[in-house]
C-alpha cells in the first residue's frame, strides 16, 4: 500500500520510532530514490549514563526505598526525579502500597483505564520535557511535587523525558529475577530501553540495577 502511493506522489515523509533491517532494505529496493534520516548508535546506552548494582538481600521493595533516600539526601539532587520500571502491573501494585505505607510520595502508572488511551496523561507531564520543565520545577507553597515515577514497559518508548529526570531504577533486571519475554533481564532491547530515559540529550545519569 505503501508503495503504491509513493508511486503516485511527488513527495511523501515517513516517520516511525525504529526501522528494522528488513524494512530498509526493502524501501531501499522498492523506492531507490527514498532519503533516510536516522540517528546514529539508536540502541547504544547514552555515554554519560552510569550504571550501578546494588544487593536487594531478598526485597526489592526494601533496596528500592534505600537508593530513594540515597537519592534524596544527596547534595545537588534535590530537583531529581526518578523513575522506576516494574516487569508487571501486579509488581508496579505491590511497590506502590510498600512506598504509600512509608509515606513516600510517588505516581504509579500502569496504563489501566482512560490514562492509557490519552497517553501521555497529565499525571506524567512534569516527568516530560518541553513545557512541563517548568511545571516540574514549581509547586505550590509548602507543597512538594512527587518526585518518583512506577511504571511498567509502557513508558519505556515514545516519550521524552525532561532534564530532571536523572535516576532510573530496575528492580527486576538482575540475575536472580525470573525471566520472561518482556523482562529486561532476558531482552536487551527492553533493558536499552528503559536505561536509556535518562542520560538524554547529553546529559547525565544513572541507571540502578537490583543484582
Amino acid at each position: 500500500a505503501l508503495i503504491h502511493i509513493l508511486s503516485h506522489t511527488d513527495q511523501q515523509e515517513l516517520v516511525t520510532a525504529t526501522i528494522p533491517k528488513s524494512l530498509r532494505l526493502f524501501y531501499v529496493e522498492a523506492c531507490p530514490s527514498l532519503v533516510t534520516l536516522a540517528s546514529p548508535h539508536l540502541h547504544h546506552l547514552p555515554r554519560r549514563l552510569s550504571v550501578m548494582f546494588v544487593d536487594p538481600s531478598g526485597s526489592k521493595e526494601l533496596a528500592v526505598l534505600k537508593e530513594l533516600f540515597r537519592v534524596f539526601t544527596t547534595p545537588g539532587c534535590e530537583h531529581d526525579q526518578v523513575l522506576i520500571f516494574r516487569d508487571k502491573r501486579s509488581s508496579v501494585e505491590q511497590l506502590s502500597r510498600f512506598l504509600s505505607q512509608r509515606n513516600v510520595d510517588h505516581v504509579a502508572w500502569t496504563g489501566e483505564g482512560s490514562d492509557r488511551k490519552t497517553r501521555p496523561s497529565p499525571s506524567l507531564a512534569r516527568w516530560l520535557a518541553g513545557p512541563s520543565e517548568f511545571v516540574a520545577r514549581r509547586s505550590p507553597a509548602g507543597q512538594e511535587a512527587a518526585r518518583v515515577l512506577v511504571t511498567t514497559s509502557l513508558l519505556s518508548r515514545g516519550l521524552d523525558f525532561g532534564p530532571f529526570l536523572r535516576h532510573v531504577f530496575l528492580p527486576d533486571a538482575g540475575r536472580n529475577t525470573k525471566r520472561s519475554v518482556h523482562a529486561a533481564n532476558n531482552n536487551a532491547l527492553e533493558l536499552l530501553h528503559r536505561a536509556g530515559r535518562s542520560a538524554r540529550a547529553g546529559r547525565s545519569g544513572t541507571v540502578v540495577v537490583c543484582e
